[in-house]
């Protein structure tokens, strides 16, 4: 498409720039593109579909923009709590009495100090079986190196009997630099949602809040197939909690938003309804959800996911259905909490307080 515009000298100017696409800055790309659109604008034939072409470039540089300004932000955070963890974990851990005492070297020096005593090397080998590459010695940190650091200090380091208090204090120390993560259980996972409301329990702990945290647990995996698990098990969660809401006389696209709103009429009434109707055509028509057949109703392919981006945009996108469906839904059932042993069976399996 340039290249026949190439003759015309008014877009010289910002095709040669264009030339050098990949090393320009995402402001100059976005400056040179809408220059030209705005030249086509004055041209006196259609340039309908060349403006279209260059619309469309232009939203996707935009969205790398954002995604990487999104990235960067969450890795600034991470940078900033793993500066505080470290000296967390080399100067304040080894006197709270958290960990077990052969993993702690006491010297009396200076009125007595306590030092972390943990040979890396040796306990990834031993634990592991791998080398360790000093990836807890950078000035910064991956998610999945933080979560396997934590993990391992909750699972091998730290006494049994003080779990409870180092859950405590990691938690503390996650919501103080707004990390959206959180230790339950021993295993490291995503919070959800950001919002002020009570992310409320609900009615059956194993066929809904079960499957949730093994979905939070399985989405930060770096393998796709754990991630497509993850998003099956919230699927699996959502359609249980649509089918409590099943009534004769209106669809479960209807009931669903009646939770969240009583006004058919209203526009949030329309969102939430066409969410849901959104929800099961992506599970039952578009992609290989839920279902082990790949033909959908209409005998068409559904399509396997493999872009480990789009399967947590996809989680994300459904968590927060199921989580406005929800709080909405018990807050019209109260006779819908949990019972005493549901609750015992939530215990059992975290052995800790969410």
């Amino acid at each position: 498409m340039f290249s026949q515009w190439s003759n015309h000298c008014r877009y010289d100017v910002y095709l040669k720039e264009l030339e050098n696409f990949d090393n320009l800055s995402f402001g100059e790309k976005k400056y040179y593109l809408n220059s030209l659109i705005e030249t086509l604008y004055e041209e006196d034939w259609d340039t309908r579909a060349e403006t279209n072409k260059i619309n469309k470039t232009l939203q996707l540089i935009i969205e790398d923009e954002c995604l990487r300004e999104k990235q960067e932000s969450a890795l600034n955070e991470t940078k900033v709590f793993w500066t505080s963890f470290k000296v967390w974990l080399q100067e304040e851990l080894p006197s709270l009495n958290f960990l077990k005492p052969c993993f702690v070297r006491y010297d009396n020096w200076n009125g007595g100090t306590y030092f972390l005593d943990i040979d890396w090397t040796k306990q990834f080998q031993l634990l592991l079986g791998i080398d360790y590459d000093n990836r807890f010695e950078q000035e910064t940190i991956s998610v999945e190196d933080l979560k396997l650091l934590i993990e391992l200090l909750y699972s091998d380091f730290i006494d049994f009997e003080k779990r409870y208090n180092f859950t405590i204090e990691i938690n503390n120390r996650l919501a103080k630099f707004k990390l959206p993560y959180r230790l339950t259980g021993g295993k490291l996972i995503k919070s959800g949602l950001k919002t002020t409301e009570d992310n409320k329990k609900i009615i059956n702990w194993l066929m809904f809040e079960a499957k949730i945290k093994l979905a939070d647990d399985k989405i930060l995996s770096k393998e796709l197939l754990d991630k497509h698990t993850a998003l099956n098990y919230l699927s699996d969660a959502l359609e249980y909690l649509l089918s409590l809401i099943n009534k004769k006389g209106k669809t479960i696209e209807q009931l669903a938003a009646l939770t969240v709103c009583n006004d058919e009429n209203s526009k949030l009434y329309a969102v939430i309804k066409s969410e849901v109707n959104v929800f099961h055509a992506i599970i039952n028509e578009y992609f290989d959800i839920r279902h082990n057949e790949y033909l959908n109703k209409a005998k068409e392919n559904r399509e396997p996911l493999s872009d480990k981006l789009f399967i947590e945009y996809l989680y994300n996108r459904i968590y927060a259905l199921l989580f406005i469906v929800k709080n909405n839904y018990l807050s019209k059932n109260k006779n819908l909490e949990p019972t005493e042993t549901e609750n015992k069976l939530q215990e059992d399996h975290n052995n800790l307080p969410f």
